[in-house]
Parts: structure tokens; sequence; C-alpha cells
């Protein structure tokens, strides 16, 4: 499986609370069959969001050490965008990691803050349709106003949004109303992708697995399968592709690569995927060495300030 949206990065403030609960999350992954994860922090443009380049270091740093502890799953920096004023300039600055491309087009992991389908957000996908980008709406099953009305997504499908689901909403976490919404929206053939949204390892914990396997006794196999590998790695292609050509023989996760069918061949779904791994050197700030697995130095970690 493939997770394209979870909280895993630490010293974000919006998920993992440090590192050693960042490293216990994507264990927990990795034991629950995931191959390849997705970071998305949190950017919201009215809250002093992370500049890009601090992401970057963040996100090489903890890829490195997740290397070093002999972790297998591959992870690949994302973000997820607060829709709200000064979105869209954010993505104009170049602030937004895209979360992979689809038929060719970036895709924007976009979510509503507010517990309605907030104003404006026709609007904002719109333009970035004009910027050549797609958004993928972060789990609005959880959006009361979906909730009350899913077919209102429709308009926002008719413009080539794509839509991700939480594994908690499918397993009921978030109450019977947002897992109903879930159902309707999948059995109506809505969704994209299906995604663990973790945020911790007590009340929001990566278990993508048991989702999945609702949904396949719920809607059937090839359903399942869709939402959790074929579309993922569509949105993913790149990377994917990247690292099949840098070692053809090389078992990704575990699991032995499958070719993909062509987007026109899938209800819905988006491509990228993990970089090599950025080396320690160069990571700039004060840094402290902590021995590996093997006897040698982990990377030069960031001492992070809360």
């Amino acid at each position: 499986m493939i997770d394209l949206h979870g909280h895993y990065l630490p010293w974000m403030g919006d998920g993992a609370s440090g590192l050693d609960e960042a490293l216990s999350m994507v264990r927990m992954a990795e034991a629950d069959g995931v191959r390849l994860v997705v970071p998305t922090p949190t950017i919201d443009p009215r809250r002093a969001p992370p500049r890009r380049d601090d992401l970057e270091r963040k996100f090489a740093a903890f890829a490195q050490l997740v290397q070093r502890r002999g972790i297998g799953l591959r992870l690949r920096l994302g973000a997820e965008l607060v829709h709200g004023p000064g979105a869209i300039d954010a993505i104009d600055r170049n602030e937004v990691p895209f979360l992979g491309e689809w038929e060719g087009r970036p895709v924007v992991l976009m979510r509503w803050a507010e517990d309605f389908i907030p104003i404006g957000a026709i609007s904002a996908t719109q333009e970035m349709a004009a910027r050549g980008l797609l958004p993928m709406l972060a789990h609005p099953e959880r959006n009361p106003g979906v909730a009350r009305a899913p077919s209102a997504l429709e308009l926002f499908l008719r413009d080539g949004c794509l839509v991700q689901v939480d594994a908690g909403s499918v397993l009921g976490w978030h109450g019977p109303e947002v897992r109903d919404t879930a159902f309707r929206l999948i059995e109506a053939g809505m969704v994209t992708v299906l995604a663990s949204g973790a945020a911790d390892t007590d009340t929001r914990p990566p278990l993508l697995r048991a989702a999945r396997d609702v949904v396949a006794q719920r809607f059937g196999e090839e359903t399942a399968l869709r939402l959790t590998e074929l579309n993922p790695s569509l949105v993913l292609a790149a990377d994917l592709a990247h690292d099949a050509i840098a070692d053809a023989t090389t078992v990704v996760g575990g699991a032995q690569p499958r070719p993909m069918p062509p987007p026109s061949a899938i209800r819905s779904g988006s491509p990228i995927a993990p970089p090599p791994v950025p080396g320690a050197a160069g990571i700039r700030g004060e840094a402290r060495s902590v021995p590996g697995r093997d006897g040698a130095p982990e990377p030069n970690l960031p001492l992070m300030r809360f």
C-alpha cells in the first residue's frame, strides 16, 4: 500500500509530537504493509506557514534517519494546504510541495478548515486549474457540509478535483455520520485515494490496512486495490519509475513492483514519488550525531526549537 496523506514529519506541530513518535509511526506503517509514505505537513498561510527550505531540510534529516534505522518504507515530501486567504499566493511563491502529478498536472492536497464547504472553494479550484494544477480534497467526508449534501462534491469533480478519504473515517473514528459519508462517496465512485491521515500513534495511528479491509469487504477487492495502491501509484508514478530505472531488480518496500495501468484505465488518481534520500551534508544549523544500527554515526539532525 501507499499512504499519500499523514502527518509523520516531526518538528512541525501538526502530527508527530517528536522524533521518537515519528519513528514509531513509520514503523507502524511499515508493519501495516505500507511501502511508501508521503508526509504532508500542514501549510496554513493564515498562521505563519513554514518556509519551503525549512520543510525540505527537516524532511531530508528525517528521511535519512529512517533509512539508517533500517526502516524499509520510502518517503517523499508533500504538504496539506489549508484553503483560505493566501493559499493561491503560497502556491505562486513555490511554498507548497506538490503531492504528485495526475495526467501531467501537479496535484495539490487541499483541506477545508471550515465546518461547511467554504465560500470561494470553487474559485480556488478554478484558479489552480488556470495554473495547470489539480486539487485533491483532503478528507471532505469529515466536513459537516459534505456530510449533509455529499452530492455537492460533484461540482468539484466536474472541475477535475480528486478526493482523498481518511482511514479513520472508514473505521468510524470520527463518528457514524462521517463513516457513512465516506461509504457514500466511495459507493458513488467519487473517491480517488484512501490514506491514513495519521497524526500520532494513539488517537490517529497509521492503520491503513484495517480500513482497506473494510473497503474490500463492503465494495470489493478491486475498489480497495484501486484506492490504496493503483491510484496512489499513479500519483507517484514519476518517482516509482525513477526507482525502477535505478535498480530494476530491487524489491520496493518488500513487494515486487507491478506494472500500473494508464490513468485512463482507472476512475481516479494522480502521480509522483520519493526522490533519492538527500544526505545530511550541507544541512545548516546546530546538529547532533547519534550512533546508528551499524555503529556509524547517524546523519546530522537539526536541533529543532519549539
